[in-house]
């Protein structure tokens, strides 16, 4: 039989700080895909718990696994904005080194970036939770009609935005992060969501049924310490930037930028209100 010569299209980015716990299921996910058609990169923050050590048990086991160790933290920022500098492939996806890909159908994915040439990226169909517990993400969802619905629709109910860690065209994603963020690579409250508005300012977002991508609920499933992680004070994390709002109204034409001000702003006060629940609800069981 030929050895299959063609490079890989498909690079699986994994950023990862202090990941001990989730990093092997992850990763058993990724050993799963085709292994002459992936590449699995891992970027390791400079982590202090054997997070190092595991990615390189994987490296040593499966060729189509690459390890790199920062010498000093980037930022989780940084880190995605490492991963996605290194990609050398037609196509790219973050995945988060507690996320697991169920199934993958790399066939359908390039069957739908050919159907859809105008879209930069194909989302996946994401289940939350622990294991057991999963629940549909309530932003699983193809938009492929005109931007404005897309952009309505998409705020309206993002669910936890499992949209981000789609798989994308590299060198459209590139430019788009690079004119979005500028230097800072994001990473401010929301960033997430105004990143996937900018994406679907370009074209249509259609999802892979095939693509199932189990999601643990990590820092963003604790909308205060996520809001802590991000902000400088407390007074910043009680009241999240509204950065985000100001970058999404500003990037759609005028016609659209009362509606999509006022559905953003609905979305705003369901992120401040979330974490207070959350709270409460901790308090009353116990």
């Amino acid at each position: 039989m030929q050895a299959n010569t063609t490079a890989p299209r498909f690079t699986f980015g994994i950023p990862v700080y202090n990941g001990q716990e989730t990093l092997a299921s992850t990763l058993d996910s990724c050993t799963r895909l085709p292994a002459d058609d992936v590449i699995i990169l891992v970027a390791d923050n400079c982590s202090t718990d054997n997070t190092y050590q595991i990615a390189m048990q994987y490296a040593n086991q499966y060729p189509q696994i690459q390890v790199v160790r920062h010498t000093e933290n980037l930022g989780a920022a940084g880190n995605f904005k490492f991963l996605l500098d290194a990609c050398q492939t037609e196509y790219y996806m973050w995945l988060a080194a507690d996320d697991v890909i169920e199934s993958i159908d790399l066939a359908e994915i390039q069957q739908l970036f050919d159907q859809y040439p105008r879209a930069m990226c194909v989302s996946p169909f994401a289940r939350v939770g622990e294991v057991g517990k999963e629940v549909d993400d309530r932003g699983n969802r193809a938009l492929v009609a005109s931007t404005a619905e897309n952009v309505l629709r998409f705020l309206w109910r993002p669910g936890v935005n499992s949209r981000f860690y789609s798989i994308y065209r590299t060198q459209r994603l590139r430019a788009l992060f690079a004119s979005t963020f500028g230097s800072n690579n994001g990473g401010y409250f929301a960033s997430d969501i105004a990143f996937s508005v900018a994406v679907l300012c370009r074209g249509e977002w259609p999802l892979a049924r095939s693509f199932v991508l189990a999601r643990k609920p990590g820092i963003s499933a604790d909308g205060w310490k996520l809001r802590k992680s991000l902000a400088r004070s407390w007074l910043g994390a009680m009241f999240p930037s509204m950065r985000f709002i100001r970058q999404i109204v500003a990037m759609v034409p005028v016609v659209q930028k009362l509606p999509v001000m006022l559905v953003t702003s609905l979305l705003y006060v369901r992120y401040w209100i979330g974490p207070l629940r959350h709270r409460l609800a901790q308090l009353n069981n116990r």
